[in-house]
């Protein structure tokens, strides 16, 4: 089984443990071309994301609007929803449960 450790895409990354088992044999030299690689595709990526909200923007604000309103919604319903098995459980101690169905 992989060490969680040493797969990036996990909270329990650790580069210390992960330069030494997949990097172990790995030059300085070279993790410093794959530093810098790393590097530019990261700040590629970062500027065209920069730009996708940018030319995008009114469509981020709609969506943040439309989740929000879900959000409002299911809490919303969260909220009858425990209101009405508080009701049952009131009747229920009151005796008029039965009677009711």
């Amino acid at each position: 089984m992989i060490d969680p450790k040493i797969l990036i895409n996990q909270k329990t990354f650790d580069a210390k443990v992960f330069l030494k088992e997949v990097h172990n044999s790995t030059s300085y030299v070279d993790l410093q071309k794959g530093a810098q690689t790393l590097s530019s595709a990261v700040e590629k990526r970062a500027e065209t994301m920069r730009s996708l909200v940018k030319n995008n923007f009114d469509r981020f604000v709609n969506a943040k609007g439309t989740t929000d309103g879900i959000h409002d919604s299911n809490i919303l319903f969260i909220w009858v929803f425990f209101f009405e098995i508080y009701s049952l459980r009131l009747e229920y101690e009151r005796g008029s449960f039965l009677t009711f169905f």
